[in-house]
């Protein structure tokens, strides 16, 4: 009997099983490699949230101290922002527009109203890097309290 046709047919076998091992590899490697990498963006966006909610509080305390202390309302608000200046990497232009007038803040009656466009924060991690970019509108009363903030 001739017996060389079972030899390709082993020969197949054996390519498909290692073929089947090197997916299996490779399927299990990828794995980790996303999940680090999810890590590290997950990580940017968190920083990036975590920035633009400091900016947005920041702002809203520094405007509620400016309306209940005496004097003018633009000064009250750059010399208040600026003592709660705490350099945080990332935090983006908002020190520098209060710092350069580059924001509008007046009273309308009994309410009062904190602007400031253009605004953003930078987060990175690794090569990952997020840029938000936002602007700041507040309205008060008379009492600094925030009615409305978007």
């Amino acid at each position: 009997m001739n017996k060389q046709g079972h030899i390709p047919t082993i020969l197949m076998f054996v390519i498909a099983l290692v073929l089947c091992v090197t997916s299996l590899v490779s399927f299990a490697s990828y794995g980790e490699v996303v999940s680090v990498d999810s890590k590290k963006i997950s990580n940017a966006i968190t920083k990036a949230e975590f920035l633009q909610d400091y900016i947005l509080k920041n702002t809203e305390i520094s405007g509620r101290e400016s309306i209940i202390s005496e004097g003018e309302l633009r000064d009250n608000f750059k010399k208040i922002t600026e003592k709660r200046n705490i350099e945080i990497e990332g935090a983006g232009n908002f020190f520098g527009k209060v710092r350069n007038d580059e924001f509008e803040f007046r009273r309308e009656g009994e309410r009062y109203f904190l602007i400031i466009k253009g605004l953003f924060v930078v987060s990175e991690n690794g090569n990952n890097k997020i840029k938000r970019e936002f602007d700041v509108f507040m309205e008060f009363d008379g009492n600094g309290r925030l009615l409305n903030s978007a």
